[in-house]
């Protein structure tokens, strides 16, 4: 989970995220959140070994309800890694 907000809003998700350069890894990341209507998922962002990937998204978030991420890592190689920052912040 990254965020559960107390009141509805709308929110900026902004993430960042990088993979060691491992041959043959690929991270999957997706974010979750619940608006007025109702679940969404966000489009799947890839990063494969050595790469990063980054970007800003605008939730409308119901209060009560968290902001959640997934990252999958299918059949990585051993030692495979990544580095993930995420930072929410509501808008007025």
């Amino acid at each position: 989970m990254v965020f559960t907000p107390t009141t509805d809003g709308l929110f900026r998700v902004t993430f960042y995220m990088e993979s060691i350069p491992l041959t043959g890894t690929l991270w999957d990341l997706s974010f979750k959140y619940t608006d007025d209507l109702k679940a969404r998922n966000t489009p799947v962002w890839q990063v494969h070994g050595g790469q990063i990937a980054d970007f800003t998204y605008i939730f409308r978030e119901v209060a009560g309800q968290p902001i959640t991420y997934t990252v999958a890592g299918g059949n990585n190689p051993p030692g495979a890694s990544y580095d993930l920052f995420i930072t929410v912040e509501q808008l007025q």
